[in-house]
């Protein structure tokens, strides 16, 4: 070797050497002193494991707003003039025709039942305005032409619902679910059978579906993962070791939720998940780097420097794919900020538990993975980076186009988020708003508020507003409106709230039905109704209770998104330059990791996959994720450059070294994130799809484009 090229590889491994000593000091810490380290890893685990039994499942508003939220105090500001916006819809069907005695009879019992749930402020029903009505009931809107509230029964008289609405009490998100449950309860003590709908109980849905997601994810992930372990292992000794890693730190993720008084929800509930497949892939790496050690008569040595020779990349591997997880922090969205916060320490746990536990278990030769295993595919791995290397030109090329392409197809991307649509086709609730909406074309009350300047008589705003009603109901999808401006039944004693909840003070509520569907559209049906307002001089009018805040949560998957990534790339890369310490090598990690983000964003337009509120963590997430592969790769470069082998030649050596174990841990990846597919919650199955194809295209790049970009920005050298 000439002397310039001896004199840098020198140069080069005395950095390494000071920090393989310290990360030999650490692992040789706990090799001598076992007990110790196992006594707090145990420790720490009871704790957690008694923390985690308080996590329980939570949708409610709580997750998608913070507290100090101005969109989320208007909407209290409304609750608090109005009552509770929130109702319990349940509709009722006869084919020969509800209006009969049966069919009264039975909407008065479902109402009696109904109305003594703890929770429910009451109820209104077809028998309800009946038994208190004096005459008959009053004509005019909101009614069908014949006196008989549209709201209330349809046109065909073969269906009438029951509407309970709940109590206008700050606890009663919490309390929702039993709520529900007892209200179901209620209905089958009186033999009443009916289809209920509703925000509440949309999410008491989600709850429930998430609850058994959860649980169907992690066993199904463990399972495949288990299966491609014994595959990349070769002993089942080192696949258990690896699946106690990361159900340890699984633990500590879901102790460090309890204790911080969080649940799980249709975001967050994809973190078992998330914390046992990437965990697991890291596993891979280490124990194979084990396996393949230059072998000394020292069993201690071999380990102690095996492990301490991974701990720098595994440990910037953790720290990047907690920081991508972390940027979710500037979420203005609590749910994204929680997924990404437990999310980073979930990757710091099974970074400290992968080199404890493997310490500790790797005193046992009977641990260690067999060193035949993935030998060929190593092989395999050389020949394509090799093959890569040389033909630069052509895999740049083809790369640069594909990422010029990319925006075509990620301009198809919409944001959107459409509550109802998470649930599967076939749910009894999705069921229940088909049957409601063909019967009654719309029935999702849309709230607005008018209020009007001091020395504007009431009625000049009750002409306004009955006005707008009858415009604003000639809207295509727009059905029944209700105001202070409708003629009111007489009402009795059990109903002596009805004037307030239409009018507060110098404020009236004005409701208009339209069909539930996703916040996009939403939006547009909030823009239609306002530009039929017109209202006088000295009226203004605003849209409010919960659908607009539905719709906002657009805004803030927009932001997400945007600050997400950039906060992620922001730091994943500062992070690169910091491991490698050299500009060239974080230069080239930039496209080969935007490289599989531009794949999944392109695929999601192509395909109409919106950008929602479980989706819209994914740019960040594959960053975090792909780069992982692309430390090992160049780590095992630079190591072989400074042995001092050319640049071909290390290239070749990296992909040897590190291929098999890149290979095997993305197989635990992609097949591991695939087991999303059996989610009931389809943002979660799309969710896991995607996460397996953005592992399988960074694999891809970290294979043929790192070492096309190493070989065009490298000087030549003999192998």
């Amino acid at each position: 070797m000439p002397a310039i090229e001896q004199t840098r590889a020198a140069a080069a491994l005395v950095p390494r050497r000071r920090r393989r000593l310290d990360g030999e000091r650490l692992v040789a810490a706990v090799w001598d002193h076992p007990g110790r380290w196992l006594a707090v890893c145990v420790l720490i685990t009871l704790a957690a494991a008694w923390q985690a039994r308080s996590v329980s499942l939570d949708n409610s508003l709580a997750i998608w707003f913070a507290e100090d939220d101005p969109a989320l105090a208007s909407y209290r500001e409304f609750q608090s003039l109005f009552g509770n916006d929130e109702a319990i819809v349940v509709a009722f069907h006869d084919a020969d025709g509800i209006l009969t005695a049966e069919g009264l009879a039975l909407l008065n019992r479902a109402g009696e039942a109904v109305a003594a749930v703890d929770g429910i402020a009451g109820v209104e029903s077809l028998a309800t305005l009946l038994s208190r009505a004096s005459g008959g009931l009053a004509p005019g809107p909101p009614n069908d032409g014949q006196g008989l509230p549209a709201h209330l029964v349809s046109a065909d008289r073969t269906a009438a619902v029951l509407i309970a609405r709940l109590q206008a009490d700050p606890g009663v998100e919490q309390r929702r679910d039993a709520i529900i449950g007892e209200v179901r309860k209620a209905l089958d003590g009186v033999g009443a059978d009916g289809r209920m709908i509703g925000t509440g109980v949309i999410y008491e849905a989600l709850n429930r579906l998430s609850q058994r997601d959860t649980a169907t994810l992690f066993a199904a992930a463990s399972l495949v993962m288990a299966l491609l372990l014994w595959r990349a292992l070769r002993r089942l000794a080192a696949v258990a070791l690896c699946l106690v890693i990361v159900g340890v730190a699984t633990i500590w993720v879901m102790g460090a939720l309890g204790a911080l008084g969080r649940g799980l929800n249709m975001v967050t509930m994809v973190l078992p998940t998330l914390v046992t497949v990437i965990g697991v892939a890291n596993c891979v790496h280490v124990l194979r780097h084990v396996a393949h050690a230059k072998a000394v008569a020292d069993r201690r040595e071999r380990v102690v420097r095996a492990l301490a020779a991974m701990m720098p990349p595994c440990f910037f591997v953790a720290m990047t794919t907690a920081a991508a997880f972390a940027a979710l922090a500037v979420s203005p969205l609590p749910v994204l900020r929680d997924l990404g916060l437990f999310g980073a320490f979930g990757m710091v746990a099974v970074f400290a538990l992968t080199f404890v536990l493997a310490t500790v278990a790797l005193r046992w030769p009977g641990v260690a993975p067999r060193p035949e295993a993935g030998r060929a595919i190593g092989g395999l791995a050389a020949r394509a980076s090799g093959l890569a290397a040389r033909r630069h030109r052509l895999v740049l090329a083809a790369t640069a186009g594909g990422l010029l392409a990319a925006p075509a197809a990620m301009s198809q991307l919409t944001v959107d988020t459409y509550s109802v649509g998470f649930l599967p086709a076939d749910h009894p609730v999705r069921a229940a708003y088909r049957f409601v909406e063909e019967r009654f074309t719309a029935y999702t009350p849309l709230e607005f508020v008018v209020r009007a300047e001091p020395g504007v008589p009431d009625d000049r705003v009750l002409g306004a507003v009955r006005d707008w009603q009858r415009r604003g109901r000639q809207l295509s999808g727009v059905g029944w409106s209700k105001s202070p401006a409708d003629p009111m039944p007489p009402t009795g004693p059990s109903d002596a709230g009805a004037e307030r909840r239409l009018r507060a003070d110098d404020a009236w509520r004005v409701s208009f039905a339209i069909p539930m569907r996703s916040a996009r559209s939403i939006a547009r049906d909030i823009d239609r109704l306002l530009a039929q307002a017109n209202m006088p001089e000295g009226i203004g009018v605003a849209a409010s209770g919960y659908l607009p805040l539905y719709v906002r949560t657009m805004e803030r998957i927009v932001f997400s998104q945007v600050w997400g990534f950039a906060v992620a790339f922001a730091v994943v890369m500062a992070m690169m330059a910091l491991l490698f310490r050299s500009a060239r090598l974080a230069a080239v990690a930039v496209p080969v990791n935007l490289l599989p983000v531009a794949v999944v964003l392109g695929s999601m337009g192509l395909a109409g996959i919106p950008l929602d509120v479980a989706t819209v963590t994914i740019a960040a997430i594959v960053l975090g994720m792909a780069v992982d592969d692309s430390i090992f790769m160049l780590d095992g470069f630079r190591r072989a450059r400074a042995r001092g082998l050319g640049e071909q030649a290390a290239i070749r050596a990296a992909a040897r070294e590190a291929g098999a174990s890149m290979v095997l841990s993305t197989l635990v990846l992609a097949l591991g994130f695939l087991a999303c597919a059996f989610a009931d919650i389809k943002s979660v199955v799309w969710f896991g799809v995607l996460l397996s194809l953005a592992m399988t295209s960074a694999l891809l790049a970290d294979l043929v484009v790192l070492p096309a970009l190493l070989a065009a920005t490298g000087r030549r050298r003999d192998a």
